[in-house]
């Protein structure tokens, strides 16, 4: 199986038109969304809501995914798919998971 990428670079300036500029631009809007949106996340956890939780996953499934930042879409996807499936047991781990790979993409982010 394939080792999924921080940041698959080369397929996200490809999609760039190998816009450097465009491409930190993005990663940046990006970290600035998802610093929201985890905090959401933590809160709709506590709070035991299961459809903000999945709303929330999916939102930063997506919007990884479309940046091919993989491991943290990965990561999502399963906090979503938990949920889906009627399970918050656990979440507050994989949230956990989804703030690591948030940590590595940030300091990715600082190096640009």
């Amino acid at each position: 199986m394939e080792e999924r990428m921080l940041v698959n670079e080369e397929k996200l300036l490809d999609q760039l038109d190998n816009d450097r500029d465009f491409f930190k631009e993005m990663l940046n809007e990006f970290e600035q969304f998802t610093v929201q949106q985890l905090d959401e996340l933590d809160t709709a956890i506590a709070a035991d809501n299961h459809v903000e939780v999945r709303s929330l996953a999916h939102s930063i499934k997506g919007a990884a995914a479309n940046l091919f930042i993989e491991r943290l879409s990965d990561e999502a996807r399963t906090l979503e798919y938990m949920v889906r499936d009627g399970q918050l047991a656990g979440a507050a781990e994989v949230l956990g998971s989804i703030r690591k790979e948030f940590e590595r993409l940030k300091s990715y982010i600082t190096g640009l």
